[in-house]
């Protein structure tokens, strides 16, 4: 364009684009920048992953994230998900600790036991033994009660991810359904990742 043709025009005359038009511009700058950074967060992983994670859901994902919304939806999880894990390491560090100090009992138990027959042979040998079946006994019982313990925590994390499912399928954000599927899990994980590392990115306003 000559813009000599305007030299004598007010500025308010001279064409320009329309706000709707810059807009446009914007957004597509934004959903372009999106894109572009998941591609290569996706080349990031296993190839084998790579392959469930087409071009179509790419794009799909980046423009569910042009306005930020599922951006703050996964903080909110994130937030959740942490707490859940403090709480689930409180409980096994309680139920550690608790075991440490039934181990350290029965040892002291049995130290006595064993000081008070080290005049008598025969009475240690039978002490000794009783302390080793004791012993057995204690450990199995511990083992049980820990097992116990993982899988009310694993439980619990299913849950929580079954809720994480519910929640981003609810807000349309693609590539999450409710499902149990380890490969599905295991991709929703990086979709999860690959979210979280964008928000932390300076991203172009829409």
């Amino acid at each position: 364009v000559n813009m000599n043709l305007y030299k004598d025009i007010t500025p308010e005359y001279i064409p320009s684009r329309g706000a709707d038009d810059i807009q446009v511009h914007q957004a597509g700058d934004r959903r372009n920048f999106l894109l572009k950074e998941l591609q290569k967060m996706v080349e990031e992983i296993p190839e084998h992953y790579q392959d469930q994670l087409p071009a179509s859901l790419l794009i799909s994902l980046a423009s569910a994230l042009m306005d930020g919304m599922v951006f703050d939806i996964v903080n909110n999880l994130e937030e959740i998900q942490q707490a859940t894990e403090r709480n689930q390491l409180d409980v096994r560090t309680e139920a550690t600790n608790k075991h440490k100090a039934k181990r350290l009992e029965m040892a002291k138990k049995h130290r006595e036991v064993l000081q008070a027959c080290q005049g008598d042979p025969h009475l240690l040998r039978t002490v000794e033994a009783t302390n080793r079946r004791e012993k057995e006994e204690l450990e199995e019982l511990l083992a049980e009660e820990m097992s116990q313990v993982d899988k009310k925590l694993i439980l619990e994390m299913d849950q929580a991810v079954l809720q994480q499912q519910n929640t981003l399928s609810k807000g349309g954000v693609p590539g999450f359904t409710i499902t149990a599927d380890p490969l599905d899990i295991r991709l929703q994980m990086y979709l999860l990742e690959f979210i979280t590392r964008l928000s932390t990115m300076e991203i172009p306003v829409s």
